[in-house]
C-alpha cells in the first residue's frame, strides 16, 4: 500500500454510504423516548406498570433489499430463546405498513429477575428499496411488557409500529 492510500481519511457517514435514517413515529401518551445501550433508541412507559418497565427498543441495520424477514425474525427468536428455552411463538404475521413490508411475531416468556411472564411483539420494519442503492434499511422493533397486561400494550406497541416512516434525505 502506498503512503498516499495509507493516509487518505474519510469522514461517515458519507453520500456513498449514508448512515442511519431519519424516523419518525407517534409516541404514545406518557411515553418517553431514551438512548440505550446496544439499539438505536428505545420508547417507554413514563412510569412503572405493576413494577415492569413497558418498553420497545428499536435498531436499525442495513439489509439486502430482498431479505427474508422470517430469517430475520428467527434470528431475534434464537437470542430470546438463550434467556429462555421455553419462549413460544404466538401469532405471526407478514403485511404492508403503506409501501412498508412488515413481520410481526407474538412471543411468550419467562423473563427478569425475578423471573415473569412476559409477552413480546418482535416487529421487523423493511424501508422501501431506494434506486441505485444496494442495501436498505431495516428496523427491528422489540417491544415487552407483561403478559397479564398484553391486551393494554401490544395493540399500541402496533400502533407505533404502524405510524413508522422513513423520512427522505437529501443523502440517500
Amino acid at each position: 500500500m502506498s503512503n498516499e492510500a495509507a493516509t487518505r481519511r474519510i469522514e461517515a457517514p458519507v453520500t456513498a454510504c449514508p448512515g442511519h435514517p431519519q424516523l419518525r413515529l407517534r409516541l404514545p401518551d406518557g411515553w418517553a423516548v431514551s438512548e440505550v445501550p446496544l439499539a438505536t433508541f428505545a420508547i417507554h412507559a413514563r412510569h412503572e406498570v405493576d413494577g415492569f418497565w413497558v418498553h420497545a427498543l428499536f435498531d436499525v441495520a442495513k439489509v439486502a433489499p430482498h431479505v427474508d424477514l422470517g430469517r430475520v425474525a428467527d434470528a431475534t427468536l434464537a437470542r430470546l430463546t438463550r434467556q429462555d428455552p421455553a419462549a413460544t411463538v404466538e401469532m405471526e404475521r407478514n403485511g404492508r405498513f403503506g409501501e412498508r413490508a412488515v413481520l410481526l411475531r407474538g412471543v411468550s416468556a419467562t423473563l427478569g429477575t425475578p423471573p415473569r411472564a412476559t409477552t413480546q411483539l418482535h416487529a421487523l420494519v423493511l424501508a422501501p428499496p431506494t434506486a441505485g442503492r444496494t442495501v436498505t434499511d431495516l428496523v427491528t422493533v422489540v417491544g415487552s411488557c407483561p403478559s397479564e397486561r398484553a391486551e393494554d400494550h401490544i395493540p399500541l406497541m402496533i400502533e407505533v409500529i404502524a405510524s413508522l416512516e422513513f423520512l427522505p434525505s437529501s443523502d440517500r
